[in-house]
């Protein structure tokens, strides 16, 4: 596994240039956003731009980051599943009271999830099945059914 910084350049209308710099990791020859080493310091553009306008930048490098850097695969917790999207966002907002971050995710786009595709909700995401299972007795204690699993590599 070998760490490093994308980082993104990005020249205004106005002639000031911004930087970003992005953590990102390798795993067996593909770069992942890494998201254990993010820091809310990162997401700063180093410019003259105005306070309001960190969000409009913000919302660019996701884009650019969906676009150019695949998911990282992980082990989830998952609690829920649906072909309605509006349920399972329901769902994960219920799920808020046990974990940090919920998630909800399309299975067809996990190359180990359900080929068909359903809107899911996991509890969180985990380097390892181990720190996933760590969690499980938590969840399980607002979802019953709730399971450990490997996402697979991202292929959406």
């Amino acid at each position: 596994m070998t760490a490093a910084r994308l980082v993104h350049e990005e020249l205004s209308e106005d002639g000031t240039t911004s930087y970003l710099d992005i953590p990102v990791v390798e795993i067996d020859g593909k770069w992942y956003l890494d998201l254990e080493s993010w820091d809310d310091d990162d997401s700063d553009y180093d410019d003259d731009d105005e306070e309001e306008d960190d969000d409009e930048d913000f919302e660019e490098l996701e884009e650019l980051l969906e676009e150019g850097l695949a998911a990282r695969p992980f082990y989830g917790i998952w609690c829920y599943a649906s072909k309605d999207s509006d349920e399972a966002e329901s769902y994960a907002e219920y799920l808020e009271s046990v974990c940090e971050e919920p998630e909800v995710l399309l299975s067809s786009d996990w190359s180990n999830l359900n080929s068909e595709p359903y809107y899911v909700v996991t509890a969180g995401r985990y380097e390892t099945e181990e720190e996933a299972e760590e969690a499980l007795d938590e969840v399980q204690s607002v979802c019953d059914g709730a399971y450990v699993k490997y996402s697979g590599e991202y292929q959406g």
